[in-house]
């Protein structure tokens, strides 16, 4: 029989300075350990009741994703114990990996990183994140896709339909590193299949060398909007004398 049990894995402490959020088993006196993607401090973690506390930023939604990874662990063995097979711990981590790394298509990963994201007032790259799924969503007219469809020919058709759209090298550049980090950021959390990763053979150094065009405004142009005889008190004046004023002074 395989006991459960969520803990704050302790041993190990990551970048961030959180602790891991495990699921441990034991199965006749030992321990094993799955990872749930998660991590905390010790001071949002709640010792007596083995739980995020409720002043977490985050509780509800890791309190619904880690009772989601319980409740995905016990179907599991539940169905072994039916048929009446042995199962080890090794077993049901291989599982729960197995099923986590197909569990969230492209869309709702873009979807989960945006809120987090937002939740973690990351509000800049939350929008980039939001308008990179905007772009995708139009490519693929609206159809959700799996990490497995993202391929060589994927991103090549992705980036000649960009294009075709007339979207500049550097808007372009933009939306494949925003898909790129996606599915760096889907791997880590064990979303997808490392060996799905599509961005081995298809390099963006070609887009790094690509200098933004200038838009500088002239010197007879500037002075053209100096000489410009406005009303008075109008806000049209007052805004002419603050970028005149930032101009001179920068």
């Amino acid at each position: 029989m395989i006991k459960i049990k969520i803990v704050l894995y302790k041993s190990k402490v990551l970048k961030n300075g959180e602790h891991p959020i495990m699921i441990r088993t034991i199965q006749n006196r030992k321990s094993r350990y799955i990872a749930t993607g998660k991590s905390c401090t010790t001071s949002m973690w709640d010792k007596k009741n083995n739980c995020i506390k409720k002043d977490h930023p985050l509780f509800r939604e890791y309190s619904i994703y880690i009772n989601d990874k319980i409740l995905e662990a016990e179907k599991i063995l539940m169905e072994y114990e039916n048929k009446k097979k042995y199962f080890s711990s090794d077993q049901l981590k291989g599982e729960m990996q197995k099923k986590k790394s197909t569990e969230l298509s492209v869309f709702k990963c873009f979807e989960l990183f945006i809120e987090r994201m937002k939740q973690a007032g990351q509000i800049k790259n939350s929008l980039i994140y939001k308008d990179g799924l905007r772009q995708l969503k139009h490519f693929t007219l609206q159809k959700d896709i799996h990490f497995h469809q993202i391929n060589i020919s994927f991103l090549n058709k992705y980036e000649e339909y960009m294009r075709k759209n007339e979207l500049s090298s550097n808007t372009i550049y933009l939306y494949l590193r925003t898909l790129r980090a996606l599915i760096n950021k889907s791997i880590k959390e064990n979303y997808c299949d490392p060996e799905l990763y599509p961005f081995r053979s298809f390099s963006l150094t070609k887009y790094y060398k690509i200098k933004t065009v200038k838009r500088a405004i002239s010197k007879e142009d500037l002075l053209k909007i100096e000489k410009l005889d406005l009303e008075k008190g109008s806000s049209l004046l007052n805004s002419r004398n603050i970028f005149l004023f930032s101009y001179y002074n920068r």
